[in-house]
């Protein structure tokens, strides 16, 4: 786990990247930070989008008494002096709920309270939830390769085939169908040697004489020619002359359309249409 060496320098640093919510006041922006670092260069961003007008920077913060800057640079330093410093600290402290306005109280305080951090190393578990990256740990070297030659065998896992005996498999397969066979046939012997403990008669030989003799009327017609049916396979005879339906109705605006292609026909530049061309 990453570690710091606390002094009064870095607890200010680690005030700046404690997580709360920091709502953005510049005017029509809805923005929330999450730190008290991420809010500051915020506000860095909104300075420089600031055009001059007449030579003229105007502060956009709420609540600001002196909006007027003659420069980029005096409009970032009142940013900091003026709004920026009014921002509460929390204590970075895991567990301590205090708030500074003034920077200047938060080391004292650490002095008095969290004496124990300071000057020493201290894992970051002692500290509240950040917002900024914890340091990467640092990885030990790993040795170097060596220069001969290594087999792939060397540390790759063996694969072989399972061993199979092929002489006791047989012997074990010939076993069981013996078994079987030995159990089927003690199973006829046993069925053989049982005796029907029901005993019935015997029945009629002729079983004629037990059914009635059995009446069916029948009734014998001609098959009609075969000239005289229709086929109702064959489609059925076309009606001549066919039926005539009304023509289809004219669509809209035919009457404008059938003048203008019969002067076209009579001038020539259209074909005559006749029906039953091809």
């Amino acid at each position: 786990m990453s570690k710091d060496t606390l002094s009064k320098e870095e607890i200010i640093h680690l005030a700046h990247n404690v997580i709360q919510t920091m709502q953005c006041e510049w005017e029509e922006c809805t923005i929330t930070l999450n730190s008290w670092d991420s809010l500051a260069k915020h506000l860095r961003r909104h300075c420089s989008r600031v055009k001059q007008q007449n030579g003229i920077y105007h502060c956009s913060y709420s609540r600001c008494s002196g909006r007027l800057h003659s420069s980029l640079a005096a409009l970032k330093t009142h940013m900091e002096l003026s709004h920026l410093s009014r921002v509460a600290l929390p204590c970075p402290a895991r567990g301590c709920k205090e708030v500074f306005i003034r920077v200047q109280q938060l080391p004292s305080h650490f002095e008095h309270v969290h004496r124990e951090l300071l000057d020493i190393r201290v894992s970051v578990n002692a500290f509240a939830p950040l917002a900024r990256l914890a340091r990467p740990r640092r990885l030990q070297r790993l040795p170097p390769l060596p220069r001969h030659e290594i087999r792939v065998s060397s540390f790759l896992p063996s694969v072989s085939m399972p061993s199979v005996r092929r002489e006791h498999s047989q012997a074990s397969a010939s076993q069981t169908m013996s078994r079987k066979w030995s159990r089927l046939n003690v199973q006829d012997q046993e069925g053989e040697s049982d005796e029907d403990p029901i005993a019935f008669g015997n029945l009629p030989l002729q079983l004629q004489d037990i059914l009635a003799p059995l009446v069916v009327d029948t009734e014998v017609r001609k098959k009609p020619p075969f000239a005289r049916q229709p086929l109702l396979s064959r489609p059925q005879p076309a009606i001549h002359p066919p039926i005539r339906s009304n023509g289809p109705k004219q669509t809209i605006l035919y009457s404008t359309f059938k003048p203008m292609v019969d002067k076209l026909v009579a001038d020539g530049t259209l074909a005559e249409h006749k029906e039953g061309g091809m």
